[in-house]
């Protein structure tokens, strides 16, 4: 099994939990202070995102520079010890403003922290084994984010709202003190390198991704999947309300269901290895796909019992969904030299973030002016056809290697008869 005898990837494991479960309460606690205290608009709410994500989008690639280029244990430590300070402060804030000052900062320790998270897996788990340690962390994430308000809401019968900041503070402490624990990094002998400016390791990285087409096409394929998902997944609360007898209690079932279908689809991915990880990228867009079609025809035909069919179907999304973001992170893994993965996975990084923040007022509009089932039978029929052309061109690939090896095989084979030859 991939966690025994690995202590450092158990480290790493019990960090992610505890600043994951810390960040599930703040972000209860933030959306709960804005709209009860603060009583903010729509828009004002909208910044409390905004300030967490924009970070990644605008200075991935620069994090996942600085990760290749730095220690990475310092760089784990320094943003987990950072992010302490910035929601410590959260506690004293008196202005909207303010929230979103300390919210950016939170988030740049995030963008920092992704990379250099990711060049670590690297050094501490076989390539065989990183679907299933990818597997085990989207584990852990998903169970805090439904552990974590159902928490927030059990502690807020006991203590003030805002001392669930001060949890989440202490939490990050915890958090490094397990990253402490973590080997240093080893020194390879190798010839020692060309001394390079900053810039133009990060070009390295944008070179790089150029010059493989599979991590390429399939960074694009996640980029344009979360784009549409996006548009069309913060709908489906004022989709499940709009349905004909449903109550308030739909979308909970509904978010429920989510969470389900994607812890679902992690166990099953820690156990049982893939091949073909853009293969299961590609058939997890097309299940996307397909569930978005089926719940934009089932509102618009008004179809009845939608406590039976909507959770069902939503749980099949996020299946699906599990068998796209795993497997990429498995593939990037896989294909990117530890040298550039730290460079590769910020870029990623920031197009998933980019995808993140348009999709959801992309999808609002399209959904004002045209109707929510319109706006779930387009972006179905899109996610199809995007998983249509990727599955040709994962096709024309294979058959290209095929033919690669074939070739190969036959010089090999010549090369081998000739030095028999002269052997003889």
């Amino acid at each position: 099994m991939i966690l025994r005898g690995n202590k450092p990837f158990l480290h790493l494991l019990a960090a992610q939990f505890i600043s994951n479960l810390g960040n599930a309460l703040t972000l209860v606690t933030l959306l709960t202070m804005v709209t009860f205290h603060y009583h903010a608009s729509p828009l004002q709410l909208s910044f409390v995102i905004l300030s967490l994500g924009a970070p990644s989008a605008l200075f991935g690639p620069i994090a996942g520079t600085l990760a290749d280029r730095l220690p990475q244990k310092m760089l784990l430590l320094s943003s987990d010890i950072l992010s302490s300070l910035w929601v410590f402060l959260l506690l004293f804030v008196s202005e909207l403003w303010h929230m979103y000052v300390l919210l950016f900062l939170l988030g740049l320790c995030s963008s920092l922290f992704t990379p250099a998270e990711a060049k670590v897996i690297k050094q501490l788990i076989r390539k065989e084994q990183l679907q299933s340690a990818y597997s085990i962390m989207a584990i852990i994430q998903n169970s805090c984010r439904i552990v974590g308000p159902a928490l927030a809401g059990i502690l807020l019968q006991f203590i003030p709202l805002s001392f669930l900041f001060l949890i989440d503070s202490l939490s990050f402490l915890l958090s490094a003190s397990f990253l402490l624990l973590l080997p240093l990094q080893k020194k390879r002998a190798s010839s020692p390198p060309q001394p390079s400016s900053f810039f133009t390791d990060m070009r390295g990285g944008l070179a790089f991704m150029s010059q493989h087409p599979l991590v390429l096409v399939s960074t694009i394929l996640l980029f344009l999947a979360m784009l549409l998902i996006q548009s069309a997944d913060p709908e489906i609360p004022l989709l499940s309300a709009s349905l004909p007898h449903a109550g308030p209690s739909l979308t909970g079932i509904v978010l429920a269901s989510s969470g389900a279908g994607f812890l679902c689809s992690s166990l099953w991915l820690a156990k049982n290895a893939i091949k073909n990880t853009l293969a299961a990228m590609i058939g997890g867009i097309a299940t996307i796909g397909c569930v978005f079609l089926g719940v934009g025809f089932s509102s618009y035909f008004e179809l009845p019992y939608p406590y039976v069919w909507l959770p069902i179907i939503t749980m099949t999304a996020t299946f699906g969904a599990g068998f796209v973001f795993i497997p990429y992170q498995s593939l990037l893994q896989k294909n990117t030299p530890e040298a550039f993965i730290g460079r590769v996975m910020g870029l990623s990084s920031s197009l998933t973030t980019i995808a993140t923040l348009i999709g959801p007022p992309l999808g609002g509009v399209v959904g004002e002016l045209l109707g929510l089932p319109f706006l779930f039978s387009s972006v179905g029929t899109c996610l199809a056809i995007l998983s249509i052309v990727a599955l040709l061109w994962n096709k024309n690939r294979d058959r290209s290697d095929t033919s690669h090896g074939a070739k190969s095989s036959g010089i090999t084979q010549t090369t081998a008869q000739r030095y028999n030859s002269h052997s003889r």
